[in-house]
């Protein structure tokens, strides 16, 4: 990232590429858009998948359709990213390593699963590239995604403060 956008927390480069996304479908309407990025990370790349309706790959969506493929191996020379690894195609080597070590991840959630299943070299500098279709249709759903998490995660932190001040109901 950028120096200006460093040390900010996840959500402000997120915050960037959404902007810079919307500025362009809203400069070109008719203009087929999508966003691609690479993850060498599982908690990246779930931050990524879980909240966002279609991206490829991802458990919703275990497949890259052809055009979306295409994309992906025409920029990935423009980002210096290898070929895909023997026998994990959305692989790519990536210039970056993971430092997380896979016994510190939590399996049980479906993205870090997917991400490990299909990306098991990952400390060895492998990543996952995804792609993301910016249109409407992609948009609502994601934006209903979050807000659902937002609504979850309040109501189990106000739940959970209130058990603390009131003390467990019997």
């Amino acid at each position: 990232f950028l120096p200006e956008f460093q040390g900010r927390g996840a959500f402000s480069p997120m915050t960037f590429y959404f902007r810079e996304a919307v500025r362009c479908r809203l400069t070109s309407p008719k203009l087929r858009l999508y966003f691609l990025n690479n993850t060498i990370g599982p908690q990246a790349y779930q931050m990524a998948a879980k909240y966002v309706w279609r991206s490829y790959p991802s458990p919703r969506y275990p497949f890259i359709p052809r055009v979306e493929q295409s994309i992906l191996d025409h920029c990935s020379g423009f980002f210096n990213w290898g070929p895909p690894d023997d026998g994990y195609p959305f692989t790519r080597r990536m210039p970056l390593r993971a430092s997380i070590e896979p016994h510190a991840l939590d399996t049980s959630k479906p993205y870090i699963r997917f991400f490990l299943e299909h990306n098991p070299r990952y400390t060895d500098g492998y990543g996952i590239p995804y792609i993301i279709p910016v249109a409407m249709t992609n948009f609502v759903p994601s934006s209903l995604l979050y807000v659902r998490h937002i609504v979850t995660r309040s109501v189990r932190n106000l739940r959970r403060i209130l058990l603390h001040k009131f003390g467990a109901s019997t």
